[in-house]
């Protein structure tokens, strides 16, 4: 019933509202136009590889899920070189941030999950094995996997305790789609006690979060580049506000600018979430409104003229840029989540953040350690950095916290290669 359900209910609806949303969202009419003329591209791709190669496939969702999925990729490289690894994204934006990444030997979009799409595809890819990261679960592709005897995990997998996957009216169809797997890799025992609730076949093991791999990963590579010239950062003590929206910036930029003016050696990096060229010119409107102070943006640095102020206006350095400063306030915490709270706290930092961080289990972990500062008020802010900023025994001591705060949480790649070396092995 349910797979009926599924199928010739939910997914036509399904169909037409994304359809109705692509003619407002470009992001959702990428995703529909990228997937034109798809597997005439995936079955070039395979094309390309050798035959007798054996083939695994891996699926994320969007760029954070595919960065959760690099640990395992890289391990899996090293432990079985002669398999091709094909990689699947649904997001537009991820898919199109990947397209050069070095370790993969394919990149695509995955197809729409329908019957004949899903029966396609595996016909093309012929994976020996496959894995999903985190939740992006399409069922008819689960289920023809399972038809043809492919092993399939999941890793990093997670249930939020507000989500409807926990209503049990759905809990037939949840049974139906995880029973289809051979073994779900869960980041904690409460997650494993989530999906037990299921009452499913599938083996349920916790081994942990690869974010804190990657994450590990991405710092030692960002502290071997360099964005900012040694005249911008000697003898300053610099603050970031990053991943920034507007909620963020009507608490955190008056206590900065106050402490801006009162300190002679404070920088402080503003990284929007969305550097638009809209966003910048409204973000420099409101600096001069607020104050006097001189800022600049980041591409104008070679003219850096002791601007107490540096609007960043380039992506994809954010991860650099926290190699600089003291400590991080992250952004989106006034909105509608806070944002990526480990790549600030891998680095040794004190972290701060609004109330609205209970979407990051990480976040209010951090909290709780005492690595990082809930923010309600600018005036809460001024009073904290202040503390800090008098007190540089304090700044190690709480970026102490948030560092092995990473390290004694990293890793489950090595658990989820075991785990994955159990089937490939015996093939």
């Amino acid at each position: 019933m349910w797979h009926l359900l599924y199928n010739y209910k939910f997914l036509p609806l399904l169909w037409i509202a994304v359809h109705i949303v692509a003619l407002f969202k470009d992001k959702v009419r990428r995703g529909i136009e990228g997937r034109q003329n798809i597997f005439e591209r995936l079955t070039n791709s395979i094309e390309k590889l050798d035959s007798l190669s054996p083939r695994i496939w891996i699926h994320s969702s969007s760029m954070g899920e595919f960065e959760q999925a690099k640990p395992i990729i890289l391990a899996l490289k090293k432990e079985f070189p002669k398999h091709k690894i094909i990689v699947t994204l649904f997001s537009p934006s991820a898919y199109e941030h990947s397209l050069h990444y070095p370790n993969a030997d394919v990149i695509e979009y995955l197809p729409f999950d329908t019957e004949g799409n899903a029966k396609k595809f595996f016909s093309i890819v012929n994976p020996e094995f496959g894995i999903i990261i985190r939740y992006d679960i399409w069922p008819n592709f689960v289920w023809e996997a399972k038809k043809l005897n492919i092993p399939l995990f999941i890793a990093n997998a997670t249930i939020r305790s507000s989500s409807v996957r926990l209503w049990k009216i759905f809990y037939p169809f949840q049974q139906l789609v995880y029973n289809s797997f051979s073994k779900i890799m869960t980041v904690s025992e409460e997650d494993k006690r989530s999906f037990e609730l299921y009452n499913l076949t599938s083996e349920i093991i916790t081994v942990g979060d690869t974010r804190f791999d990657q994450v590990i990963k991405r710092a030692e590579d960002a502290k071997l580049k360099d964005v900012l010239p040694e005249k911008v950062t000697t003898g300053k003590q610099i603050f970031i506000i990053a991943q920034s929206w507007r909620e963020d910036e009507k608490i955190t930029l008056p206590p900065l600018i106050r402490l801006l003016q009162e300190r002679e050696n404070l920088l402080l990096l503003i990284v929007p979430h969305e550097p638009t060229s809209i966003k910048l010119e409204e973000m420099e409107d409101e600096l001069n409104w607020l104050s006097n102070i001189s800022h600049c943006r980041l591409s104008e640095i070679l003219s850096y003229n002791n601007e107490k102020i540096i609007i960043v206006d380039g992506v994809g350095i954010l991860t650099t840029l926290y190699k600089y400063v003291f400590a991080a306030y992250v952004g989106g915490s006034f909105r509608q989540g806070v944002h990526n709270v480990l790549e600030p706290a891998v680095f040794g930092l004190p972290l701060f953040y609004g109330p609205r961080h209970t979407n990051s289990r990480e976040a209010v972990s951090l909290s709780k350690i005492g690595a990082a500062k809930i923010i309600n008020s600018t005036d809460e802010l001024y009073y904290q950095l202040t503390l800090l900023l008098n007190d540089e025994s304090k700044i190690k001591e709480i970026g102490k916290l948030s560092s092995d705060y990473v390290k004694e949480n990293a890793g489950a790649t090595i658990s989820v290669i075991e785990n994955i070396k159990s089937v490939l092995n015996k093939k």
